[in-house]
């Protein structure tokens, strides 16, 4: 039988007085792909810094290959680390930085990897994104789509097993969105890794998820595929993965003056 690659037992998260995150149980299998969906402010970037050992959960135990990573030794943290990618959902590229230092910033200051070498595989990795020749750049000289596809080939420069995407697709027009899609598909299935990612883009959900994990209240609500996700007659899930303003879902935003059509 085999071991999840990550597993999170009953973990849970407050800030001050507020829970955000509750007995949240979920088991990631090797070459997996799971997105994880919910509302708006529910917790999702919150549980994948959580994931990624970023930011430490109050209660309940993340297991990495069934170790819990709050005991494991130095090497063994150091090696969690290294098997796991991220793309932030604001980019968090280095102003400061070349496109070319950006991709190669891990390798440049956490191995011994020849410079030269890692300026090879930093080439690889942004035509792997279908960007060619903008190692000189920087950040500010970028759309918003290239940031995204500079942002995933810094995530998979170290060549992880573990590829952590938050929001992939925010703020990117629909053109671009599905452009990324489709590239972080191809990612998952060339590479071979291990996947999780947080979206509100459901167009992309589906195309990047083999299983979606619905957050709600902070808890984990629903993991299905998309297929069955989107054919739900739960009403909770029927109203979020088709944008209805009706249903269980209560929003706190109102615009008044503005008639509530929606069905």
């Amino acid at each position: 039988m085999s071991i999840p690659v990550i597993e999170l037992r009953h973990i849970s998260k407050k800030f001050v007085n507020k829970t955000i995150l509750k007995d949240i149980n979920l088991s990631i299998m090797e070459g997996d792909s799971i997105t994880i969906i919910g509302p708006g402010g529910c917790g999702k970037s919150l549980l994948m810094k959580i994931i990624a050992h970023i930011v430490p959960h109050d209660t309940g135990e993340l297991l990495f290959y069934g170790k819990d990573v709050k005991k494991i030794n130095k090497k063994e943290l150091e090696e969690f680390y290294l098997t796991i990618g991220m793309l932030f959902q604001n980019y968090a590229l280095f102003d400061s930085l070349s496109v070319r230092d950006n991709v190669g910033f891990y390798l440049d200051y956490h191995t011994k990897i020849p410079h030269e070498n890692i300026s090879k595989k930093v080439t690889n990795n942004l035509r792997r994104v279908s960007l060619n020749n903008i190692e000189h750049l920087f950040p500010a000289e970028l759309s918003g789509g290239m940031k995204k596809r500079v942002g995933i080939a810094r995530a998979i420069n170290h060549d992880p097993k573990i590829l952590l995407l938050d929001e992939p697709t925010a703020g990117l027009d629909p053109i671009t969105t599905d452009s990324i899609s489709k590239l972080i598909r191809h990612i998952h299935e060339e590479m071979s890794v291990t996947m999780v990612s947080a979206t509100n883009d459901m167009n992309c959900a589906k195309k990047i998820g083999k299983k979606l994990a619905m957050l709600y209240e902070g808890e984990i609500y629903a993991i299905d595929t998309p297929d069955n996700m989107f054919s739900s007659s739960d009403p909770l899930i029927h109203q979020f993965m088709y944008g209805k303003r009706q249903g269980p879902i209560q929003y706190h935003e109102k615009i008044s003056g503005i008639q509530d059509d929606s069905k």
